[in-house]
């Protein structure tokens, strides 16, 4: 599986798309979902939102990995932190960033 991003020319992006990987999984904020992709078959393992939902808006950073979560933040200080098990959500305060571990 190879994935590339960059800008170029054509129809403006709303967002840029931000991407990392762990083990067996590349998350990818994408406009307005974060999607998680198995790395060996890239098929779906889950979205953030499920559907794309202008209300939440876009990503524009590549997402935080810790051990247990896929941070993500979008425009307005607005950060998310998504469960990679249960994907469960949160939306965390700017002020809690810095004791994620």
């Amino acid at each position: 599986l190879v994935l590339l991003t960059g800008c170029g020319g054509g129809a403006p992006a709303s967002s840029w798309f931000g991407v990392v990987a762990d083990v067996d999984t590349v998350y990818l904020a994408a406009n307005e979902q974060v999607l998680a992709l198995d790395l060996e078959s890239g098929t779906e393992s889950w979205a953030f939102p499920p559907e794309p939902d202008k209300e939440i808006g876009s990503f524009y950073a590549t997402p935080l990995l810790t051990q247990d979560e896929v941070v993500v933040g979008k425009h307005l200080w607005v950060i998310y932190s998504v469960n990679k098990e249960d994907i469960e959500v949160a939306r965390i305060p700017l002020s809690e960033l810095y004791s994620l571990k």
